[in-house]
């Protein structure tokens, strides 16, 4: 009889690894079900191509919950004594787990972990994982705004049976902030599943096409969202500099107030959800893919196994180019696929320095993929946790 696994991911938008994840576990013979609530549900990943059952708490009251639910968020910051989960999500998460029998429960995030810890059917549950994706530390953007969230998900972490977190750097960096951790650790690197596209040069050169890009522009590439915390400013400036053969690619989803009307002529947006397949094949088809993050913050830091567009990048041979931090500078002694530089008046020169070596450059972009980001490799780190 094929073992239980409640995974949660509550009030946590769901991104592709998350489904990924949840079909590799089904994959490996576990049942899953999952657990989520309305404002889980992401346009960008569909949970429902899995074969797992998938519960949305609440869903019949959606419409005076979601009003309750910032009600309850106001009123948890004033009041010392409110616990920072409302009581609906509480009862609700709780009376599941009382009428379900799982044998191991994957928690992501904090709020999936404080429902969780205040339901006194979990021991219920013999195994539990606590799934880190985001470095809630003092100096995150939006720890003022969870504090409250965040100070209880660390007291209550040192009872998780594991934590499945991208590597050892994070790790650390958690374990820091939280006492008594005794947890074991799992590395689960941000990753993807192998893709193989027989026709990609011709879908990606159709797509180009359709957003004015010819065909004998070499594209430097950059996936995930548009913004200033992103470093667009400093992608602009880049454009500013770039030999007339070479052009920019920003592909994602635009956040907050940001002019995009004088951008230079050589950037080019890309706004539409991509199916995997051509968002696979724009890849291919680019020169360079752009890895910017602030490194004033320890999560933004150490994105080199926690970016889902470096393992995209790398699946598809790409080099990349980012900022110095250890995360990257890691990565590139291990394999050879990018270059870090110190400040943006130096990508130019890393640029034509990947273009002249393109091939090996490439290469490693495959290695790397393979020893790090292949999740259908990498999922192992926790199946062999789930059977001991």
């Amino acid at each position: 009889m094929a073992k239980k696994i409640l995974f949660s991911q509550l009030n946590w938008s769901i991104v592709q690894f998350s489904v990924d994840l949840v079909d590799l576990l089904i994959k490996e013979g576990y049942e899953v079900t999952v657990i989520v609530t309305e404002s889980s549900i992401s346009p960008y990943a569909d949970i429902y191509s899995t074969q797992a059952e998938v519960i949305v708490l609440n869903r019949g009251c959606k419409s005076w919950y979601r009003y309750f639910r910032y009600f309850w968020k106001f009123f948890s910051r004033l009041a010392i004594l409110a616990d920072p989960i409302d009581p609906f999500l509480k009862y609700s998460f709780s009376s599941y787990i009382k009428k379900r029998k799982f044998d191991s429960v994957i928690l992501v995030e904090n709020e999936s972990l404080i429902a969780f810890e205040r339901s006194p059917y979990k021991s219920n549950i013999s195994k539990t994982f606590y799934h880190s994706l985001e470095l809630y530390v003092e100096d995150h953007d939006l720890f003022p705004k969870h504090k409250r969230m965040i100070l209880e998900g660390r007291k209550v972490l040192k009872s998780m049976d594991n934590i499945i977190i991208q590597d050892d750097d994070r790790y650390l960096e958690l374990c820091k902030r939280s006492v008594g951790i005794s947890a074991n650790f799992i590395p689960y690197p941000v990753g993807c599943r192998p893709l193989s596209v027989p026709n990609s040069r011709h879908i990606a050169r159709d797509f180009l096409k359709s957003i004015g890009i010819k065909s004998s522009k070499k594209i430097i590439l950059s996936v995930g969202n548009i913004s200033k915390a992103r470093c667009l400013d400093e992608i602009v400036k880049l454009a500013r500099n770039l030999p007339d053969d070479y052009v920019v690619l920003l592909h994602g989803h635009v956040l907050g107030r940001i002019s995009l009307a004088n951008l230079p002529e050589n950037i080019y947006l890309s706004r539409s959800v991509l199916t995997d397949i051509e968002l696979f094949s724009i890849i291919s088809l680019s020169t360079i893919g752009l890895s910017f993050y602030r490194t004033d913050n320890v999560n933004e830091s150490l994105t080199a196994f926690s970016s889902h567009r470096i393992a995209l990048y790398l699946r598809s041979g790409l080099p990349i180019i980012s900022f110095k931090t250890s995360s990257y500078e890691k990565l590139f002694e291990r394999y050879k696929c990018g270059i870090c530089i110190q400040e943006i008046h130096d990508s130019i020169s890393a640029i034509l320095e990947i273009n002249s070596q393109f091939s090996k450059y490439s290469e490693q972009a495959i290695l790397a993929y393979e020893g790090i980001y292949n999740s259908e490799n990498s999922v192992l780190n926790i199946t062999n946790a789930l059977q001991e």
